[in-house]
């Protein structure tokens, strides 16, 4: 009776690490939705006839750096606040 026990908690134990794995995958390609502070726009020319533009986002204490469609870099005054919109270290969107 005894090792029926163990053994069933060991499965239950694997059971649940194997589920709350999936789920944690699942989670990390999904896309975030936070409310932040549009607090700095840089330009980083790599060519003379291009450049980079990335967007610093400010979450409590923590600093995001995206880079930026041209458009948002021209349309947006910092700091501004607003919904931030993004997947896996790419910027989705940026709404007020």
């Amino acid at each position: 009776m005894g090792y029926f026990v163990v053994f069933l908690t060991i499965v239950l134990l694997i059971y649940f690490i194997i589920r709350k794995i999936r789920q944690l995958k699942r989670l990390g390609n999904s896309e975030r939705r936070v409310y932040c502070l549009f607090a700095e726009k840089i330009s980083v020319a790599e060519t003379e006839n291009f450049s980079r533009y990335y967007g610093v986002f400010q979450i409590a204490e923590e600093e995001i750096r995206l880079e930026i469609p041209y458009q948002l870099y021209l349309q947006h005054q910092q700091p501004e606040r607003g919904l931030l919109i993004y997947r896996d270290q790419q910027f989705i969107a940026f709404e007020k």
